[in-house]
């Protein structure tokens, strides 16, 4: 019988940003890396969406994304690959606002 303290949980990510459009070259060679190793770490994405009209708010950010990966430790291992963080300085030019949150696993 399995033993469920054992097992790791899927864990989700809420991703939101706005691209910033003077730097169209930046976004396409950290997209193409950073999804690669996102991707390797085992993430699926649930939701790709821009954002329609704030109701109640602000909402910062263009587009979101939720992605959910096997567990937690892949979200880790996914930002901490050394292919990630050499393409990090393109991230910070490629969005003009990024926002990156692990949701609760509880």
């Amino acid at each position: 019988m399995l033993n469920n303290t054992n097992l790791e949980k899927k864990a989700y990510v809420i991703i939101s940003m706005t691209a910033n459009p003077a730097q169209q070259d930046a976004l396409l060679e950290y997209k193409n890396v950073a999804k690669k190793v996102r991707d390797e770490n085992g993430a699926r994405v649930l939701l790709k969406k821009d954002v329609h009209k704030d109701v109640i708010g602000n909402f910062n950010g263009e587009s979101i994304r939720i992605l959910e990966f096997p567990s937690e430790n892949n979200i880790h291992n996914w930002l901490n690959d050394p292919r990630y963080i050499k393409v990090k300085p393109l991230r910070d030019k490629a969005f003009s606002y990024l926002s990156l949150t692990i949701l609760s696993n509880t």
